[in-house]
């Protein structure tokens, strides 16, 4: 009877393990506010110029004040997450976030203030992306449901892009950018309410599992606070140190240096190209239109495949792909096309493969122990930064040199290719059979001290 007690109390648990997809939107609400907050000021620049009496061209330095920041600051809020937890870090960066977009409204008339506040936009950007996504939902899902998990995240910035764009240029025709920043900074504050209702630490401070978990896992007392060991105490206080002699932060770095240089430039400058070759800006603008949609059903294969087959197979397949696809798109552009078809499917196939960035976030936070996948993803994301700016510049240069813009394929695909050959030989491979191994090593080891501590007091 007593034994029968014991399992029904495993598989009570406090909230159903489901609980997992309500931070997984939590955390989807946080991808919005991100791409509102960062579409927003891209789809607003030029009329912000020609109110300063600029170019669009002089406010570029806007941009590149953000981007420098967004690419620094991961390490800082990997490091935040996992000394303090999900949900208090992922709330404060949104109502950080949507506050300071509705204070840019208020105070920015010139450019050098705009470029104290692009800084901390930058900044508040990296805590709601590579930094945080990967210690999140690799905490919330079971391995076998992580590829699950991650799209559904990665699509609130997808589809926040599409809403963007259709509010934002209203809201600037009828009210100015002024008007249209308070009004989107006051979505995004009702957002970051309804985040702040959402996510929670760890399924354990709920009393749940993670989703996916075998039937009668137990909750992980071992996960609060009050069952670490003075071990764990003392390595908590050394996140940083761990990470930086931890040789897979460098190893995913690298990796997404070269990812960068692709996923920086895949669409930058596509419309550009496509009006090279004769085609107007309002088919032209379209290309993008397509790459997203084609993203977007991506996001509802490859992610889940790897659940099965492992985050590395599939994100080496997709990195190919695209490379492929891409240089087949510089050969199509330099043959002259007309067709719109042929031009708009195109850009749909090379879509297609362009949705690694969920498998990229999943295989990330699963190089490093839980204890420090916060800090070892945001350390990643901040190397990461080299590719973030370099990219850009090395494509324009590319473009430069061989007098075309549609040049830039070659670069985009190029790099890709190499992304997935790095990916070969620096990423260990997670998901599907091989499961979590950082996890389940440190859970092993975890035991091991309780087990020795236990010892210790008998």
């Amino acid at each position: 009877m007593g034994s029968t007690d014991t399992a029904a109390e495993r598989v009570t648990y406090k909230k159903s393990p489901a609980y997992a997809w309500a931070v997984a939107m939590g955390a989807f609400f946080g991808q919005l506010i991100l791409i509102f907050s960062m579409k927003n000021l891209y789809i607003a620049l030029s009329t912000i110029a020609q109110d300063f009496g600029l170019t669009s061209a002089d406010l570029a330095v806007w941009a590149s004040v953000m981007g420098v920041f967004y690419g620094v600051a991961g390490i800082l809020w990997g490091f935040l997450i996992d000394k303090f937890g999900c949900r208090k870090v992922m709330s404060v960066n949104a109502f950080l976030t949507a506050g300071l977009v509705i204070a840019i409204a208020a105070f920015v008339y010139d450019v050098a203030i705009g470029c104290v506040f692009m800084a901390l936009l930058g900044i508040l950007f990296a805590g709601a992306d590579d930094a945080v996504i990967p210690k999140l939902i690799t905490t919330w899902f079971h391995p076998s449901k992580r590829g699950l998990g991650f799209p559904l995240v990665t699509l609130g910035g997808a589809i926040g892009g599409v809403i963007c764009g259709i509010l934002a240029g209203n809201f600037i025709e009828m009210f100015g950018w002024r008007g249209d920043f308070y009004i989107m900074g006051g979505i995004c504050v009702v957002l970051a309410i309804i985040l702040t209702f959402l996510i929670r630490d760890t399924p354990a401070s709920v009393g749940t599992v993670p989703f996916g978990s075998p039937e009668g896992t137990p909750v992980d007392a071992d996960e609060m606070p009050k069952a670490k060991t003075k071990a764990e105490k003392k390595a908590s206080k050394d996140l940083l140190v761990r990470v930086l002699k931890d040789p897979a932060t460098y190893k995913f770095g690298l990796v997404m240096i070269v990812w960068y240089f692709w996923f920086s430039n895949y669409q930058a400058y596509l419309v550009a190209a496509a009006q090279d070759i004769g085609f107007p800006v309002s088919i032209a603008a379209l290309t993008t239109s397509m790459a997203s949609l084609g993203c977007a059903v991506g996001f509802f294969i490859w992610p889940p495949l790897t659940n099965r087959l492992g985050r590395k197979p599939i994100f080496i397949f997709l990195m190919a792909m695209e490379g492929l696809v891409t240089i087949c798109l510089y050969f199509l552009f330099e043959s002259g096309i007309t067709s719109e078809v042929i031009l708009l499917g195109s850009t749909l196939v090379m879509g297609l493969f362009v949705s690694s960035a969920p498998v990229m976030q999943n295989s990330l936070g699963e190089q490093f122990r839980p204890s420090v996948r916060g800090t070892g993803s945001g350390a990643a994301a901040t190397i990461s930064a080299i590719g973030r700016l370099a990219g850009p510049m090395l494509a324009a240069a590319v473009i430069v040199a061989m007098g075309s813009t549609h040049s830039y394929f070659l670069f985009s695909g190029g790099s890709a290719i190499a992304a997935g050959i790095l990916v070969v030989f620096l990423v260990k491979n997670t998901g599907g059979k091989y499961g979590d191994p950082m996890a389940e090593l440190e859970a092993e080891e975890r035991r091991a001290a309780l087990n020795e501590a236990e010892k210790d007091e008998g």
